[in-house]
């Protein structure tokens, strides 16, 4: 029997921990390590390789581990496996004598070593755990065919985030996890005990019945503590932990030319930076210069945008800038591959001197909230049946507002119940609303300014558009793909934006015919609940870039990455 399953049963607090791979064949470090914990601990849970992170297999560690005496726990994940294979391990962990497993659905590939691997996701851990328990009830594999010897029995377990918003999705998780053969549940770190305690709370009121380990992560650094925060999913340390070590600079603004290389320079050199990644698109060039001066080994040119035809003294600009963003620069980076053809060219890109790191989002920050729907929407004077498009950026000659006017104008004479929400600020926010005046759809238009809950602003929305002239990869059709809104772009916007089968791209050129047809075709009615997930599995959510970033610095400071 499993000795995490003997210690639950005997109402002793299961101890287990974790250990990775290595990230070749050679197990002898982990298995000196693991002396350490034997006796000490119920299991030993070998990870799968987490953070998408190549590594060799939980099971191959697993069966070293069971052959040296020490306890294994054997990691699933769907990402890498369908049904078949995920079948086959569990039978060949089986006949090693590994009786206990967690079901995890696995981090996107994108993040790790090997960002080309085609993801698989055939089964999450529900699917997996789901699985397991039919072939022990049937004693049949996925195919229905009878298992010769009868089915192997796992303590089968799963994990879960208390540190999420909001809770009540993951509390679901949970029930579904149960319900479908978990006997116990894995947690991310823990950091802060009041949250832990509310999500026990909650769990006990919703009557779900599982033993819950609490994880634990020693702290080495305040820089760890950051890392986590933004780039793991499920792990929030408080800030209260981590303020000592965080560290602000202010540098002249470019209203100060001259003085401006001066001061990032000083800087540079008094803090030794192995790294300066620069973001400022077609205006990098001061600030790579003051990292070259101050013997930055690693210098990063980083491009966000493109440019129009139809801002002519803007393109101009930008074209008269371009040849000097990489200038001083060792690495080239771009938010999506038409900003990288844009700003150093189809051949460069072709070549792979310039890495593409899609921009990205926290996700479940911006996940469905009925009930701030139904608060900003009374607040703003929308009724319950009213169809609202919304548009979330700044008034400038950029995002297009003319264009989506004219749009809604033509789209509310066939539709009266219906409202245009312009979100943002700008220098072009009057000439917007005089024009709504103009085309007599004033009344119809609301000018809601800057607002800082924008989960609620996404919710009350029933269609998000986009019709800007030009974009890298916009945050904001992220977020609301993240709130599972149907997204409407315009032809100029990058096709890397589309996560989720409710966005589409319209041309600019044919008149607003085809966007009003397209509000009309919009299915306002769906499920909005899984825009979380879908940007997560496209490896558009920050901390799967965070890791993925993290990875590109390591290669770049130990001269792994091409120049």
């Amino acid at each position: 029997m499993s000795m995490l399953k003997e210690a639950f049963e005997a109402g002793k607090f299961g101890v287990t921990a974790e250990m990775a791979p290595p990230k070749g064949y050679d197990f002898s470090e982990q298995l000196e390590a693991a002396k350490l914990l034997n006796g000490k601990v119920h299991g030993v849970n070998v990870t799968d390789m987490q953070s998408a992170s190549l590594k060799a297999s939980s099971l191959g560690l697993c069966i070293a581990l069971k052959n040296a005496g020490i306890e294994p726990i054997l990691q699933m994940t769907g990402r890498d496996r369908n049904r078949m294979a995920i079948m086959g391990d569990i039978l060949s962990a089986a006949a090693f004598g590994i009786d206990t497993m967690l079901a995890l659905t696995g981090d996107h590939p994108v993040v790790g070593d090997c960002p080309e691997s085609k993801p698989v996701y055939d089964l999450d851990s529900v699917g997996i755990l789901k699985m397991l328990t039919k072939m022990e009830q049937t004693n049949c594999d996925c195919g229905g065919n009878e298992i010769a010897g009868g089915a192997p029995k796992f303590y089968k377990g799963a994990s879960v985030t208390p540190v999420y918003d909001p809770i009540e999705l993951q509390i679901n998780k949970l029930r579904q996890k149960v319900e479908t053969g978990a006997e116990y549940i894995q947690t991310q770190g823990i950091f802060d005990l009041e949250t832990f305690k509310r999500f026990l709370d909650k769990v006990d009121a919703a009557g779900i019945k599982t033993h819950i380990m609490a994880g634990i992560i020693p702290l080495k650094a305040a820089g760890m503590a950051r890392y986590m925060n933004e780039n793991v999913p499920g792990i929030a340390v408080p800030q209260e932990m981590i303020d000592r070590g965080a560290r602000y600079f202010v540098v002249p603004s470019t209203r100060h030319a001259p003085a401006r290389p001066r001061a990032p320079t000083a800087l540079f050199r008094e803090n030794h930076y192995a790294i300066v990644h620069a973001h400022m698109n077609t205006l990098n060039l001061p600030v790579l210069y003051a990292a070259w001066r101050a013997g930055v080994p690693v210098r990063i040119s980083h491009n966000h945008s493109a440019a129009a035809p139809e801002e002519k003294a803007r393109t101009l600009l930008k074209l008269m800038l371009r040849p000097t963003a990489g200038w001083f620069a060792t690495d080239r980076m771009a938010c999506g591959e038409q900003a990288a053809v844009w700003m150093f060219g189809k051949k460069a890109v072709e070549a792979g001197r310039v890495t593409v790191l899609p921009n990205a989002i926290d996700a479940a920050a911006f996940a469905y909230d009925a009930a701030g729907r139904d608060s900003l929407r009374r607040q703003w004077g929308f009724d319950a049946d009213m169809v609202v498009i919304g548009h979330v950026g700044r008034f400038m000659p950029q995002k297009n507002h003319a264009f989506l006017l004219a749009c809604f104008a033509q789209y509310h004479k066939r539709h009266a119940n219906s409202r245009l929400l312009l979100v943002g600020g700008g220098e072009l926010k009057e000439q917007v609303q005089r024009q709504a005046e103009t085309l007599g759809i004033g009344g119809a238009v609301c000018m809601a300014g800057v607002h800082k809950d924008m989960r609620q602003v996404y919710s009350a929305m029933d269609i998000f558009a986009l019709p800007s002239l030009y974009e890298g990869l916009p945050m904001v059709c992220l977020e609301a793909q993240a709130n599972g809104l149907p997204c409407l772009m315009s032809d100029r916007v990058t096709a890397e934006t589309a996560v989720t089968p409710e966005a589409a791209f319209l041309p600019l050129d044919h008149g607003p015919e085809p966007w009003c047809a397209a509000f009309e075709r919009a299915d306002r009615q769906k499920d909005r609940a899984g825009g979380v997930e879908a940007v997560r599995r496209a490896g558009r959510d920050v901390r799967q870039t965070g890791i993925q970033l993290e990875r590109l610095y390591e290669k770049m400071t130990a001269g792994g990455a091409d120049r």
